[in-house]
């Protein structure tokens, strides 16, 4: 028994010191395209080295979440959209941060729902991003607004900002 100890304890005194030769090298990885390409998006690549592209990252606003021209790189926006991709979209403008569902039926015929989110910035903090959830019932003969659902609104923001959190921190750490 003591001889095992001993031999696990020089295996493991090995083991690190070949460890500390490790040379771990760091790669930037664009997660939205990443995760883009496993759900089977289609993929552009951006032109880079343009005049323009060099131009505009000059004018970043540090804190600002997105570049001066839009949220479309933003990782909350990124987060957002994905969060919706199960229901049809009316518009999307990744210059203002703005996302617009379509109404949809949920659970049966005689309610459905539509999505307004609107994304400020990139910090991922509850005022970094604002959701209204408004809901209709149908009486038989028309659709009647039953207002916002406050509620369910805050559960959809926590989650997205939760999804961005985390993909900030995979990209951080990869």
């Amino acid at each position: 028994m003591k001889n095992l100890k001993i031999l696990s304890f020089l295996f493991l005194v090995l083991f690190l010191t070949r460890c500390a030769g490790v040379d771990v090298e760091r790669h930037n990885t664009d997660v939205k395209k990443e995760k883009d390409m496993s759900h089977g998006r289609s993929v552009e690549s951006p032109d880079t080295g343009s005049f323009l592209d060099d131009l505009m990252d000059d004018f970043n606003l540090p804190g600002s979440g997105g570049t001066a021209y839009g949220f479309g790189g933003s990782i909350t926006f990124g987060a957002a959209l994905d969060k919706t991709n199960f229901m049809p979209l009316a518009s999307v403008d990744s210059d203002s941060g703005i996302i617009i569902t379509e109404w949809y039926n949920i659970s049966n015929e005689d309610t459905r729902i539509k999505i307004n989110i609107q994304v400020f910035n990139d910090e991922m903090i509850d005022s970094s991003i604002s959701v209204q959830l408004f809901k209709q019932s149908f009486d038989g003969s028309k659709w009647v607004d039953q207002g916002n659902d406050a509620t369910t609104a805050d559960k959809i923001k926590f989650s997205i900002l939760e999804e961005a959190r985390l993909l900030k921190t995979t990209a951080d750490l990869s």
